[in-house]
């Protein structure tokens, strides 16, 4: 007796990826990086334009927290990749997937790079880097009063350059998906596994 479609079920996700599909690991680590990252841009947005105050302090203390759990993220992202290979890109334009690896790995650099400007910039000031207020975060090293304001133009144009690639990112997943009709995002959430 063969099974109606109510008592199908997806096969469970593999932990890790195939030619054909992402695992269960690197669809987290995308997500999980997706969002810090978002919360990175909204916390460091705000900061730049609220007045000084305990709201602009608190915007900060949760920016810098956010940073380091980031950066902590993205080791294991980038640790993850050369034992656990991309799997195949959706059929496509050569140019249009070129692109698309480029922007895969300038995120994987931004999600390294960013946060360290940012400790960085913070080393440099008065006071030393906390992690929500809870512990001290060692300074990093070469890091001195005279860099404070380079230190955090170079940290505001970084995270700029970031939306950018982070935007072209998101546009075209979009376009895969709606546009192509590949299943770009469906893959990425785990949705392409056939029915059991």
């Amino acid at each position: 007796m063969s099974s109606s479609p109510a008592s199908r079920s997806r096969p469970a996700l593999p932990l890790f990826d195939t030619p054909e599909r992402y695992g269960s690991v690197s669809i987290a680590l995308h997500w999980l990086a997706a969002l810090g990252m978002i919360g990175l841009l909204i916390t460091g947005y705000a900061f730049m334009v609220l007045p000084r105050g305990s709201i602009k302090g608190a915007v900060l203390t949760l920016h810098d927290a956010g940073g380091y759990l980031t950066l902590i993220l993205a080791f294991a992202h980038i640790a993850w990749r050369p034992f656990n290979p991309f799997p195949a890109l959706s059929a496509g334009a050569a140019w249009e997937n070129t692109l698309a690896r480029l922007v895969h790995w300038l995120l994987l650099a931004f999600l390294i790079v960013l946060p360290l400007s940012g400790w960085f910039a913070h080393s440099t000031g008065r006071n030393p880097p906390m992690f929500l207020n809870l512990f001290e975060v060692p300074r990093m090293p070469g890091a001195s009063a005279e860099y404070h304001r380079p230190s955090e133009q170079v940290h505001a144009l970084l995270s700029h350059v970031f939306l950018v690639v982070f935007a072209a990112h998101v546009l075209g997943g979009l376009k895969r998906q709606f546009v192509n009709r590949d299943g770009t995002i469906a893959r990425m959430m785990g949705l392409d596994r056939p029915e059991g």
